[in-house]
Formats: structure tokens, sequence, C-alpha cells
């Protein structure tokens, strides 16, 4: 809890007193330090007399893991990243390759919607992420390796 007139100490061990609060959520505060001089402070970085934290840091971000489909879902999507009618490129040929397999496996299962969408999406050098959930879905379900 921070209160105006609170004696607190920063991260080099200086002591002052809290003479604003600048703003609540962020939790800046104005500090008036026995030195003479005044600072505006994260409330973070402050510690009270008992040298505890005013404030708990605030929380960095951590990277999500992708599920097996959500990594299938973005290499389906690949395609989206050629020149449209540039059929000689690197990726084109990645991601025709991957449609083959998954083309060929819907096929041989009777699957034609799957085998419908393969061909749409090589054909427009194109892939929604609604077309790219279906494949992704339909070679995790059938074990194609990508």
């Amino acid at each position: 809890m921070i209160t105006i007139n609170q004696v607190v100490f920063n991260k080099k061990g200086q002591k002052g007193t809290i003479t604003r609060i600048i703003t609540k959520s962020t939790g800046y505060v104005e500090v008036s330090y026995e030195a003479g001089f005044s600072k505006k402070e994260m409330a973070f970085n402050l510690t009270d007399e008992n040298g505890v934290s005013l404030k708990k840091s605030p929380k960095k971000a951590e990277l999500k893991a992708l599920t097996p489909l959500e990594e299938a879902q973005n290499k389906m999507m690949w395609i989206n990243g050629c020149v449209s009618g540039d059929r000689n490129s690197m990726s084109y040929q990645i991601s025709s390759e991957m449609l083959s397999k998954i083309e060929m496996k819907a096929k041989e299962s009777g699957n034609e919607f799957i085998a419908s969408v393969c061909q749409s999406v090589d054909k427009y050098m194109k892939c929604s992420e609604k077309q790219a959930y279906h494949l992704a879905k339909f070679a995790i379900e059938n074990n194609i390796e990508l």
C-alpha cells in the first residue's frame, strides 16, 4: 500500500519520503530524499522501512508453446508468404510438398472435402486460417509428417 509521508528506500539505499502519488495504476510516486532532492520513482523500485517492496514488479510476458495443431496450421499458411504466381520459389515448393501428402491421404481415405481444399490452396496459392485449420487437423489425425 502506497501512502503519502511514508518512509521509503530506493535501490541505492537512499532514504526518502513519498510526497505525492502521481499515478496509482502504474505506481509512479514522487519521493523527497534526505539528500535534498526530489525524484519521480516507480513504486516497485522502492521498499518500506521493513524492506518490503511497495508494489509487485510487472510480470514479464511468457511465450506460450504452440500446440501441435497450431504448429501445423502455421505450416499450412506458409504458402501465403509466396509471391502470387511464383511457382518456382522455395516457399511454394515446400507448401506444395506438404499439400500433396495431405491430398494423397485424403483421396485414399475418400475425404473429398480435404482433397478439394488442397487443390484450392494450390491453385490460388493462398490459405485462409479456416482452410489451414482443416488441413492441419486432417494431417494430425492421419499422422502425416509435415
